[in-house]
């Protein structure tokens, strides 16, 4: 599983906009290119929703289990 960023916890979206592309398109935004990349690995900060984290580590952990029961 992964967990998706949504743009209000980025703190880009204080730096471009909710509405630009580095946040509503990062694949194209870096489009192959490192030197774009380095937006997301040295400027940006995040502040996570613990709510919305905490469902995805409980979906997480019930996937898991499932999974090591299976295997049991």
């Amino acid at each position: 599983m992964e967990y998706k960023v949504k743009t209000k916890e980025s703190s880009l979206a204080e730096i471009y906009g909710t509405n630009d592309l580095v946040l509503k398109n990062p694949d194209a935004y870096v489009n192959g290119n490192y030197s774009n990349m380095r937006v997301y690995m040295r400027t940006q900060n995040l502040k996570i929703d613990i709510v919305r984290f905490k469902r995805y580590l409980v979906r997480l952990y019930k996937k898991a289990k499932k999974f090591m029961d299976m295997e049991s």
